[in-house]
């Protein structure tokens, strides 16, 4: 399967002369970009020229080849198999950091990074802060007594008392509820 893997938006110097959108094949034999076709932005789509892409292999098609403008800020691609259909979407919000390629990770996310052309993404390995927490477990501790029911409970002890007061400071409805005081 053909994929967007990675794209260099905003390269140090001429956007024209540097721009590069890479194509990753996920699948296990060699696949053509024929009938594919790319879009920048929601813009128009522009058809691929016919490459053969190797099972895990990758395309790069600079700028020159795809007459794609990428957008330094706010950028998003999208590719479409040749019956119209789009197989890969990757975008980016804010501005594309100047020399730094977009990569698609395995999760669908853009991150920045140094570009690798030709080769697969270098992704971020080190984590970006000093502790890290299990992936499928909260990360403040669960207070039994505070759960759904709890918190119903507790707001409407909170508004009853409120009420209250706010009854007893005037007479007229202190006498309609409570027969006087």
């Amino acid at each position: 399967m053909i994929v967007l893997s990675e794209w260099l938006p905003n390269p140090v110097g001429s956007d024209t002369n540097g721009e590069w959108i890479e194509l990753a094949n996920t699948g296990p034999g060699a696949a053509s970009t024929k009938g594919y076709t790319i879009a920048a932005n929601e813009k128009t789509r522009v058809d691929l020229k016919a490459h053969i892409i190797p099972a895990g292999g990758f395309l790069v098609l600079p700028r020159s080849e795809t007459h794609l403008a990428l957008k330094n800020t706010d950028g998003a691609l999208s590719l479409f198999d040749p019956v119209g259909r789009v197989v890969s979407t990757a975008a980016f919000v804010g501005v594309a950091p100047e020399g730094q390629s977009a990569n698609v990770g395995p999760d669908g996310l853009t991150i920045f990074g140094a570009p690798t052309p030709g080769r697969a993404n270098d992704l971020i390995t080190a984590p970006l802060i000093e502790r890290s927490f299990p992936f499928d477990q909260p990360l403040a501790p669960s207070l039994p007594w505070f759960n759904v029911l709890g918190l119903g409970f507790f707001v409407a002890v909170a508004l009853a008392v409120t009420f209250v007061i706010l009854i007893k400071q005037r007479d007229d409805l202190a006498e309609l509820f409570f027969g006087g005081y």
